[in-house]
């Protein structure tokens, strides 16, 4: 009698296997290679930092700790806290204009009318300052300036020549330049040009 064998065919099984496997490695590769292009251009450096403000002194930044952060693609913001009043957050916030900072060898940092620097980057152990004669709502905080605000009023308002007192008392009551606001929180905040949060603190208003 002759036997029969059968023998089943495992090679398809086998390169269906094996095809899966590079496939899988092949899909792990690409995604790591695309979160790592998303990682390096999306994600802002990251820095600690604290502020002060004095009537008597101006404003200071200094970083604490962390990435150094590109000038030329820095923005600082702030605003002023509940502190200051109702609802005030959102009316009060406004971009500050780097050309009034100083670096510590009272350097202007910011040329506006060329769009140039004359400091790189902003390092750990670093501070950058704004003159309290350039701390004036004029110059500070435009966007909620007293209509009829002056220079030589400096800490003290009065509304006496507004044309709308009650509209003009409400804006130079969120203005840090504002003897009434010793003592008020406000808050800072520190972003790239993509909008990407890079550090924020909160300052107290003092003499």
């Amino acid at each position: 009698m002759i036997k029969e064998f059968y023998e089943e065919a495992v090679s398809p099984v086998v390169g269906v296997m094996l095809m899966l496997v590079v496939t899988i490695i092949i899909a792990a590769v690409v995604s790591g290679f695309a979160g790592g292009m998303i990682d390096s251009q999306g994600v802002a450096p990251q820095a600690t930092i604290k502020g002060s403000f004095s009537l008597t002194d101006g404003l200071a930044i200094r970083h604490t700790g962390g990435d150094p952060l590109p000038m030329h693609d820095l923005n600082i913001i702030m605003w002023d806290g509940p502190t200051f009043g109702e609802d005030v957050e959102i009316i009060s916030k406004q971009v500050v204009n780097m050309s009034l900072f100083r670096n510590a060898e009272d350097e202007q940092i910011y040329y506006e009318n060329n769009g140039t620097y004359t400091v790189n980057s902003f390092k750990a152990g670093e501070s950058i300052y704004i003159k309290v004669d350039n701390c004036t709502p004029e110059l500070l905080q435009p966007d909620i300036m007293p209509s009829d605000y002056e220079h030589d009023d400096g800490k003290f308002y009065t509304t006496v020549d507004s044309p709308d007192p009650d509209e003009d008392a409400l804006r130079w009551s969120m203005c840090l330049f504002n003897n009434d606001n010793i003592g008020n929180v406000f808050y800072i905040s520190l972003s790239d040009d993509s909008g990407n949060s890079i550090a924020q603190t909160s300052v107290v208003v003092t003499a």
